[in-house]
């Protein structure tokens, strides 16, 4: 976990996960609101940093789950489905649960 500045937090978030995952990785972030600052400053870092670190990199979804579980259930378990080639993901929201049950219903928790 990385607790500092929001938009530090993204920009340490997306270095770190470049770094972490292959060259050419798709990735995803999983936000609560964009309409609140910490939300949308900590994505906003994420985005500039992670194609940074990780050459090829792709954003390829930025989910706004509204800190709605159903909706965060509902719209990571749909980009889970479309997207089988998805590396990793940024959870930027205290709304992580629905997150993890949403991996653990794609068989992915292990992973």
């Amino acid at each position: 976990m990385i607790c500092v500045e929001p938009w530090l937090n993204g920009c340490l978030a997306g270095e770190l996960m470049g770094k972490f995952v292959p060259p050419g990785s798709k990735v995803a972030v999983i936000a609560g609101m964009l309409s609140t600052e910490d939300h949308r400053r900590k994505t906003d870092g994420f985005s500039e940093a992670f194609p940074r670190h990780c050459q090829g990199g792709e954003i390829v979804r930025v989910i706004e789950g509204h800190e709605d579980e159903d909706e965060s259930f509902q719209k990571t378990f749909d980009l889970l489905g479309s997207v089988p080639e998805l590396v990793g993901l940024y959870v930027n929201t205290v709304n992580c649960l629905p997150v993890c049950r949403a991996l653990g219903a794609h068989g992915l928790a292990e992973r």
